[in-house]
């Protein structure tokens, strides 16, 4: 029996060239994180339910938040999400939200919330996510 070897491509045509863009993509493959809804939506009831979290908690809120929109932001353009008009509405306001605090007081928390929320349910009605497990008993 012969062994069939797979050609690999010339080195120059797969690897960056420049070591400073490859510490970057190492840097990115390492610190991925596959999405989990249950934390996110946790995240997001938490953001924009009547009783607010307690000030000291808010600004790990925040960056949980900000987290989770990169994320869905980054599954939106990945999946082409981004040519529905909402979708790309939902993207262009989670990034300025994120790129401005605007002092990170309770409406922003409760703007970042919505707004993850948002985007969320908009990618599960794409079919780009999936919804989260009814973690229920039956019965």
């Amino acid at each position: 029996m012969q062994a069939i070897l797979c050609a690999q491509p010339p080195r120059d045509q797969w690897v960056p060239r420049e070591e400073q863009l490859l510490a970057r993509l190492l840097t990115a493959v390492e610190g991925w994180r596959p999405l989990s809804m249950g934390p996110l939506l946790d995240d997001v009831a938490q953001a924009v339910d009547y009783v607010p979290p307690p000030p000291a908690l808010q600004p790990e809120l925040i960056q949980r938040l900000h987290a989770h929109l990169r994320q869905l932001e980054n599954i939106a353009l990945a999946n082409g999400a981004c040519h529905e008009k909402y979708v790309a509405g939902l993207v262009v306001w989670s990034r300025a939200l994120r790129a401005n605090p605007a002092g990170l007081g309770l409406g922003y928390l409760r703007q970042t919330g919505w707004a993850c929320g948002e985007l969320a349910d908009a990618l599960i009605a794409l079919g780009c996510v999936k919804e989260p497990d009814d973690e229920r008993e039956p019965g």
